[in-house]
C-alpha cells in the first residue's frame, strides 16, 4: 500500500496527504469505495476524532466534501471518542462508514485515517486499494498544492456525549456483575491526553473501583507527550508511590492498553496476552461445550515470544502468527472463528466483545479473570507466572527504503545469525507501517548474543545505506 499503513493512513500535519487538498482526495476515494460495494441512493457516514488539534480541520474536509457530492451522504459528527467507541457505534447504529481521525500513539505533529465499514471491522485491503486508487487519479488530474489546515481553538470537556455513554453503556453491561470481584481495587488511570481522557475516569468509577487518573487534561498539543501506552513509566511511579493495585495506560486513541504493576513495572506485552490466554483456558475448561473442552486458540503475531509460544504449548493452547498489524489478528480471529488475540504493543481483541483492539475493554477483561482466578495473588505475581525469553528491539532512523530482500548486507548477516542460533534464538527485521524506522527485533536465551548481533546488523545496514 502507498498510503495506507498497518493502521491506517497517517502522516505529519500539512504534509500530503495528510493536507487539505490530501483529505479532499482521500475522501474522493472513500466515496468511490461506497460507489462500488452499496447501490443505495443514500448513505450515513459517521466521523470522530482523537484530542489533536488538527482534528478539527480534518473532519470538516471530510465533512463538507461528503455532503457535496454527487451522491447524498448524510454525515454526523461524533465528537472525540475512543476508536474502538467509533467501531461499535458504526456497527450498532447501522452507518455504511465510520471515519476515525487519529495518529494513534504519534505525537500531536502527526494525524491520521481509519475507515470502519458498517459490520464495525476496519476496511479490508481491497476497499484500501480502491481509495489509494483515486488518490493517484486525482494527484495526476490536478496541481498539488502546498495548503495548510486553519488553526482551530481546541475546548475540552468532561461531560460525556450521548455517543462516549453509549459506548460507557455498552461496556458497563458486559462488566457490571464482575463489580462485586473488583471494587476493592485502587487503579490510576494514564489516558494520555487522549480520546478516553474523560470516559475511562467515568467508566472504571461507576464500576466500583478507587481511581486516580493522571495525564487526563488535553490541550490539542499534548497527546501522547511523555505519557501514555508508550511512556508508562511516570504511571509506574505513580502506582508505586500510591500503592495502587494495578496502572492502566492508554495510547491517544484508546485501542491500546499496557499496565504496571503494584511494584511500578511496566508489564511486557507478551505477559499480558500470556495470563489472558492461560486465564481464558482455564475458563473454557470449566464451561465446556457439548461436553467436551475446547482448545484454546491465541492469535497474535510474528514478533511474539519464543518463552510465550512454549508456555501456551506446555498448556495445550495453539497459537496463530499473523502479519504485525491488529487488522491482521483481526482477519485471523474472524477465519478461525477465535476469540482472543493481541499484540505486545498493547492491542487485545475479543472477537466476542469487540470490533476492534479495545483499551478500556481489554484492562476490564484482564482484572475481571484476574479477580475471578486469583483474587489473593498481587498483578505481579499474576503475570510473572509467564516466562519470556529476553528480547530486544530497536527502531532506527531512515534514509531510504528499498525492499529489505534487496539489501544484500543485511541477507549476509542474518542468513549467518539464523544458522548460527538455529531454535534458540529468533530475529524479525521489518519496516513501520507507520513511522518512517526500520525495525529490529532480535530474541535469544542469551542477552550477550543479542547486543552483539544487533551490532553487526546496524552495520550491514550503514553499508547498505538505508540507514546513516
Amino acid at each position: 500500500m502507498q498510503y495506507f499503513g498497518t493502521d491506517g493512513i497517517r502522516s505529519l500535519i500539512n504534509q500530503f496527504p495528510l493536507n487539505p487538498q490530501g483529505c479532499e482526495f482521500i475522501t474522493l476515494g472513500l466515496l468511490q469505495y461506497l460507489k462500488v460495494h452499496k447501490l443505495k441512493s443514500s448513505y450515513r457516514v459517521c466521523i470522530a476524532r482523537d484530542t489533536r488539534l488538527s482534528g478539527l480541520a480534518i473532519q470538516e474536509i471530510f465533512k463538507n466534501t461528503l455532503e457535496n457530492s454527487k451522491i447524498k451522504v448524510e454525515v454526523d459528527l461524533l465528537g472525540v471518542l475512543p476508536t474502538p467507541a467509533l467501531a461499535l457505534i458504526t456497527q450498532k447504529k447501522s452507518y455504511d462508514v465510520g471515519i476515525m481521525i487519529t495518529a494513534s500513539h504519534n505525537p500531536a505533529s502527526d494525524n491520521g485515517i481509519k475507515f470502519f465499514s458498517n459490520t464495525g471491522y476496519k476496511l479490508n485491503d481491497e476497499a484500501q486499494t480502491i481509495i489509494e486508487n483515486i488518490i493517484n487519479q486525482e494527484c495526476s488530474k490536478k496541481h498539488l498544492t502546498d495548503d495548510k489546515f486553519i488553526e482551530n481553538t481546541f475546548e475540552t470537556s468532561i461531560e460525556l456525549n450521548k455517543h462516549a455513554q453509549f459506548y460507557q453503556q455498552y461496556i458497563t453491561s458486559i462488566y457490571q456483575p464482575f463489580s462485586k470481584l473488583t471494587n476493592k481495587l485502587r487503579v490510576i488511570l494514564d489516558t494520555a491526553h487522549g480520546s478516553n481522557y474523560a470516559i475511562a475516569e467515568s467508566l472504571f468509577k461507576q464500576l466500583g473501583f478507587t481511581v486516580s487518573t493522571l495525564f487526563n487534561q488535553p490541550d490539542g498539543l499534548n497527546i501522547n507527550q511523555n505519557c501514555g501506552a508508550t511512556h508508562a513509566q511516570a504511571l509506574g511511579q505513580a502506582v508505586k508511590q500510591e500503592q495502587a493495585d494495578i496502572g492502566i495506560a492508554f495510547d491517544g486513541d484508546g485501542d491500546r492498553v499496557i499496565f504496571c504493576d503494584e511494584t511500578g513495572m511496566v508489564v511486557n506485552g507478551d505477559k499480558i496476552i500470556g495470563t489472558i490466554g492461560l486465564l481464558l483456558a482455564k475458563k473454557a475448561q470449566k464451561q465446556p461445550k457439548n461436553g467436551s473442552n475446547v482448545k484454546q486458540t491465541v492469535v497474535t503475531t510474528k514478533m511474539c515470544n519464543t518463552g510465550l509460544k512454549q508456555q501456551f504449548k506446555a498448556h495445550n493452547i495453539a497459537v496463530e502468527l499473523t502479519d504485525i498489524g491488529d487488522k491482521y489478528v483481526m482477519e485471523r480471529l474472524k477465519e478461525i472463528n477465535g476469540t482472543f488475540g493481541g499484540e505486545n504493543s498493547g492491542h487485545l481483541i475479543f472477537l466476542d466483545k469487540g470490533f476492534t483492539g479495545d483499551g478500556i475493554l481489554g484492562a476490564l477483561e484482564m482484572i475481571s479473570l484476574w479477580q475471578e482466578f486469583h483474587p489473593e495473588q498481587t498483578f505481579s505475581a499474576l503475570v510473572n507466572q509467564i516466562q519470556l525469553y529476553p528480547q530486544h528491539l530497536e527502531n532506527i532512523q531512515l534514509i531510504s527504503k528499498p525492499p529489505l530482500e534487496e539489501l544484500s548486507n543485511l541477507q549476509q548477516v542474518l542468513t549467518e545469525i539464523r544458522t548460527e542460533w538455529g531454535e534458540q534464538g529468533s530475529d524479525l527485521i521489518r519496516y513501520s507501517g507507520t513511522e518512517n524506522l526500520i525495525r529490529i527485533l532480535l530474541e535469544h536465551q542469551d542477552e550477550n548474543q543479542i547486543h552483539s548481533k544487533l551490532e553487526l546488523i546496524k552495520a550491514a545496514l550503514i553499508k547498505d545505506g538505508v540507514v546513516g
